[in-house]
C-alpha cells in the first residue's frame, strides 16, 4: 500500500509538472491556431522597412498576435494577449504584452513576458536564442520579424530592458525593437532573462508567410 501510495504521488507530480504543461502548452498553441479566423488579407503591397501600426490599441486581456521562433522548435507559436496579469494572461494564454511599451509597428520596444517553466513554459527555451535568431510577430496587418541583437539576465527590479530604447534607456527611440522576459534560472524567479532583438522587415498578410514559418503557418 505503501509502495502504491509513493507511486500514485511521483505520478500526480509528474501530471502536475510535465503533463500540465504539455496540455497548457497545446491549449496555447489552439488559441494562437484560431487567432487569424476573423482577419481579412491585407492588400499584397506595403513597405518591407516601413510596417504600419496596429488600427487602435488592444483591450486588457485581448489576444491580438501571435508570436513565432523557428529556434524554439518547429512548431512553436503562442498567442499575444494585452497585458502580464499573472493568472489572467501568462497562466492561461502564455505570453502577454507589457501596456507601458510599443505595439508591433510602432517606434519604440515592443515587449512581452512568459513563464519558464509552468502553465505551458512559453519561454522554457528562450536561453536558446542567439543573435541572428529570427522572432516573427503576426497581427492582422501582416508578419513583422526581429533578428536576435542579444540574449541576457537581469534582476527583477531592471525594467530599463523595456524601455523605448532599450540599448540607451531614457534616451528617444529610433529603432523597433522587440524584448522578451522570463525568470531565470529555471525553477526560480531570482533573475530574469532578456532576449532583445531589432526589426528587419515586414510581410503585409496578403502575401506569402516568411519562408521560415510558412509551414508552420499552413497547419494552423
Amino acid at each position: 500500500m505503501l509502495i502504491l501510495a509513493g507511486l500514485a504521488s511521483i505520478g500526480l507530480w509528474a501530471w502536475q509538472g510535465w503533463g500540465q504543461n504539455l496540455l497548457d502548452a497545446y491549449q496555447q498553441r489552439q488559441v494562437a491556431a484560431n487567432l487569424d479566423h476573423g482577419w481579412s488579407p491585407a492588400p499584397a503591397s506595403g513597405s518591407t522597412t516601413e510596417p504600419p501600426t496596429l488600427a487602435k490599441n488592444p483591450q486588457t486581456d485581448q489576444v491580438f498576435a501571435r508570436v513565432f521562433s523557428p529556434a524554439l522548435g518547429h512548431n512553436w507559436v503562442r498567442p499575444v494577449a494585452e497585458g502580464v496579469s499573472v493568472p489572467r494572461v501568462l497562466d492561461k494564454l502564455g505570453t502577454g504584452h507589457y501596456p507601458e511599451s510599443q505595439l508591433p509597428g510602432e517606434i519604440g520596444n515592443f515587449a512581452i513576458a512568459g513563464h519558464r517553466t509552468t502553465h505551458g513554459a512559453a519561454f522554457n527555451n528562450l536561453d536558446k536564442l542567439e543573435p541572428g535568431d529570427s522572432i516573427y510577430v503576426e497581427t492582422q496587418d501582416g508578419f513583422y520579424r526581429y533578428s536576435v541583437v542579444r540574449n541576457f539576465t537581469v534582476w527583477p527590479s531592471n525594467r530599463s530592458v523595456i524601455a523605448a530604447n532599450p540599448m540607451h534607456p531614457g534616451q528617444p527611440a529610433k529603432d523597433r525593437w522587440m524584448t522578451l522576459t522570463t525568470c531565470t534560472p529555471r525553477f526560480t524567479a531570482q533573475k530574469r532573462l532578456v532576449v532583445q532583438a531589432k526589426f528587419v522587415a515586414f510581410t503585409p498578410l496578403g502575401q506569402p508567410a516568411p519562408s521560415e514559418i510558412a509551414s508552420l503557418v499552413a497547419q494552423l
